[in-house]
């Protein structure tokens, strides 16, 4: 075989291993709920700006541990600070007990439900998890 049918094997075999990889589907990341002193869900709505703050350990875990269960990666990319095209949103932000804190939306589109994480991610969760979250906003 001469050189060039090597080098362009090489490149195939190269690109078709580099676009296994990029197939992978990436799960959510969310912290450590060990990492976290609260939680604070933000409605936002023209008409309100409602706000709670979990702080219990137990229910941070809850919370952490729901959204890794039902959640599934789409092939939406997130590409602003906050979603677009929705009316209604649930903001989660995570305080970091070292260092600031990280931000997810959840939102319903067209009978879906996503968790965004700006600039990371769309992620379709389940109708149950949207219900809860919303219900704890709205109840307290």
């Amino acid at each position: 075989m001469d050189r060039s049918k090597i080098f362009s094997t090489l490149i195939v075999i190269l690109l078709l291993s580099l676009s296994f990889v990029g197939c992978d589907k990436m799960q959510i990341t969310l912290p450590n709920e060990a990492d976290l002193e609260s939680i604070v869900l933000s409605e936002y709505t023209e008409e309100n700006n409602k706000h709670i703050t979990i702080t219990g350990n137990e229910e941070i875990k809850k919370i952490i541990d729901s959204i890794k269960s039902n959640s599934k990666q789409t092939n939406k990319e997130s590409i602003n600070d906050t979603p677009t095209s929705v009316d209604y949103c649930i903001k989660l932000e995570f305080f970091h007990s070292k260092d600031g804190s990280s931000i997810a939306y959840v939102y319903k589109t067209k009978d879906r439900y996503y968790i965004e994480q700006p600039y990371s991610g769309i992620w379709k969760i389940t109708q149950d998890l949207y219900d809860n979250i919303d219900t704890l906003i709205k109840v307290k």
